[in-house]
């Protein structure tokens, strides 16, 4: 059925699915005839909001997950309501890698990612710029290698494939698809019109890109 009234809520980790189902009988005598909720997927955690989302595939389990999802929708239809659900599905959150398995991807195998068409990202100038360090000419001292990732303090990224025999950080980041850089860095290149000339010397890393992603979208 169509909308004809809408109430809208914030579903979040303290106000979760379940929660939202149980404002079903005060919603029916309300007058409204749907719900309307933000974003459900799988989000960046600590996300108030939703629109970050990292997992496309599941509705976010740190809100009730597949398993509110469907308490939510079968209390409304119980009061004969519907469900509005806002889907931006070009929006993603890349802020933290290691929960994104898309970018994860993208940032492990670069262009060859087959995730790597979801994201706007021009990769004919190389690398991609993550502007993640702080705004210090010795920032990249604080690198570690931890495994099979890199570190910069609490900020984990993959380490490309036949790169994690490499002992030292700085070289082993040499050797990414992206780069870690200031944002003052990553502004400046991107408002520079003039691509940076690429390095092709045998074995050297890509050249740099002009494309930043601390956040992105897909599509």
């Amino acid at each position: 059925m169509p909308p004809t009234g809408t109430y809208r809520v914030q579903v979040t980790s303290d106000f979760d699915l379940h929660a939202a189902a149980g404002l079903a009988d005060y919603l029916a005598a309300l007058g409204v005839s749907h719900l309307y909720t933000a974003p459900l997927l799988t989000a960046t955690p600590g996300s108030t909001h939703g629109y970050d989302v990292v997992d496309h595939r599941q509705a976010d389990p740190r809100r009730g997950g597949e398993e509110g999802r469907r308490a939510l929708a079968a209390a409304l239809a119980g009061h004969g309501l519907g469900l509005v659900v806002d889907v931006v599905p070009n929006h993603a959150g890349v802020a933290v890698p290691a929960e994104n398995p898309a970018w994860w991807d993208v940032l492990k195998l670069g262009s060859q990612s087959v995730y790597a068409r979801w994201f706007d990202i021009d990769w004919s100038h190389g690398r991609l710029l993550l502007p993640v360090l702080a705004d210090s000419p010795t920032a990249l001292d604080d690198l570690r290698l931890v495994g099979d990732e890199l570190h910069y303090f609490d900020k984990r990224f993959p380490l490309a494939a036949g790169t994690e025999s490499l002992r030292d950080p700085k070289t082993a980041h040499d050797h990414q698809h992206y780069e870690l850089v200031s944002w003052r860095r990553a502004a400046r290149t991107r408002r520079s019109s003039t691509p940076p000339t690429p390095r092709s010397c045998a074995g050297s890393p890509p050249a740099r890109s002009t494309a930043c992603a601390s956040t992105t979208r897909t599509g």
